[in-house]
């Protein structure tokens, strides 16, 4: 039997994949009933997170490659607003598609995957814009200025009061922040 749901996975998947990735609600909600049938829901979570880390993670790096002559403080705020736009899509859509699973636990660990997958990374991103500074400290205020305006976002769209998420959000906070460390004993 564990074969049989094997093969219908692999050949569910591709149609999957195509269904989380054009916003496909009707069909989205199909493979949810027959991975639920199969006993793979939390499979089928993972995919999903797969497809919009994947899409948010591309979206970073193909803008900092269009845009060399920016610097972090430009790409953050472009990629910044372009997640806090996604993440709202994304919440309403997966309310009408995973209606058991907690949507703040699965935006956040999105979120999670894609900071931690980004290519450049952050921290290699901040490193070099302070190399072109004059005023390197002002640069790092401005730059926190776009992380902190995330994490509010975040945290008032996100987030209901008393929420149990909030254990997994400071994480998220931790590891946006994360890029600079390395800059506060300068």
């Amino acid at each position: 039997m564990e074969g049989l749901k094997n093969r219908l996975e692999a050949l569910a998947s591709p149609q999957l994949v195509a269904a989380f990735n054009n916003g496909d609600v009707e069909k989205s909600i199909f493979f949810v009933k027959i991975f639920a049938d199969m006993e793979r829901s939390t499979q089928l979570l993972k995919y999903y997170r797969k497809c919009i880390r994947a899409r948010l993670a591309k979206t970073w790096s193909n803008y900092v490659e269009d845009n060399e002559q920016f610097t972090i403080l430009e790409w953050s705020k472009y990629f910044f607003d372009h997640i806090k736009s996604e993440i709202g899509v994304q919440c309403d859509w997966f309310k009408g598609v995973f209606t058991d699973a907690n949507v703040e636990e699965n935006m956040i660990e999105i979120l999670l995957e894609v900071f931690v997958s980004l290519d450049p990374s952050m921290e290699f991103c901040i490193d070099a814009g302070l190399k072109q500074q004059s005023e390197p400290l002002d640069y790092l205020v401005q730059v926190k200025a776009n992380f902190n305006d995330l994490l509010e976002h975040l945290d008032e769209t996100m987030l209901p009061p008393n929420s149990k998420s909030q254990t997994r959000m400071r994480e998220l906070a931790k590891l946006i922040y994360a890029p600079f460390k390395p800059n506060i004993s300068k």
